[in-house]
């Protein structure tokens, strides 16, 4: 995630538009953010490729989300 998706990593999560109403504002971009810096610890490549994951989703599938 810091290699060749790190590019489709921030452009779902460094705004994510869709998944926006089920998350604190700024919490994802906080985490992204960690991650690159180095401070994340060993789980965040997976809780950030789940959120990535989740954010595709409800965009390629036009998923409604409400908080």
């Amino acid at each position: 995630l810091r290699g060749p998706l790190r590019p489709w990593l921030d452009s779902l999560l460094g705004d994510p538009q869709a998944s926006a109403p089920v998350f604190r504002p700024g919490a994802v971009r906080a985490h992204l953010d960690a991650f690159h810096a180095g401070r994340g610890d060993d789980l965040a490549p997976l809780r950030l490729w789940a959120l990535a994951v989740f954010e595709w989703w409800v965009r390629r599938f036009d998923v409604e989300l409400s908080p």
